[in-house]
């Protein structure tokens, strides 16, 4: 007598939905919980020309070169600013080789002169 599936591959098409639906329910609440601890300010630091310097030593600068009106660019905002708030490292002067990621964004529509400075072309 056949049960309610016709077919173990329907079967196991059940249990791998099953099992996706509770794993992105899992991975849901991971993700709220994280945010939760995260600092609620941006550490992406916004450029313009006149505050825009090049790092020296041991500091690397990450520079988010968008315009507002961009699909594309407001898509990937929330995320370069997870990424920010995940991976900026504020520098410890007594240690040796302390590195510091800086996280930048220049908003590109007002900062012609520094968007073609570096070849910023489309968005």
């Amino acid at each position: 007598e056949r049960g309610y599936f016709r077919s173990t591959g329907s079967f196991l098409i059940y249990v791998l939905r099953m099992l996706s639906s509770y794993i992105r329910s899992i991975l849901a609440s991971v993700v709220l919980g994280l945010m939760s601890v995260l600092p609620s300010e941006s550490s992406v630091i916004p450029i313009s020309s006149s505050n825009f310097t090049v790092p020296v030593g041991t500091e690397a600068m990450l520079t988010f070169f968008y315009a507002p009106w961009c699909g594309h660019c407001k898509k990937f905002h929330p995320e370069y600013e997870m990424l920010s708030d995940l991976y900026s490292v504020p520098r410890d002067p007594n240690a040796l080789t302390s590195t510091s990621l800086i996280f930048t964004k220049v908003d590109a529509e007002k900062e012609v002169d520094l968007a073609e400075k570096y070849s910023i072309h489309s968005y």
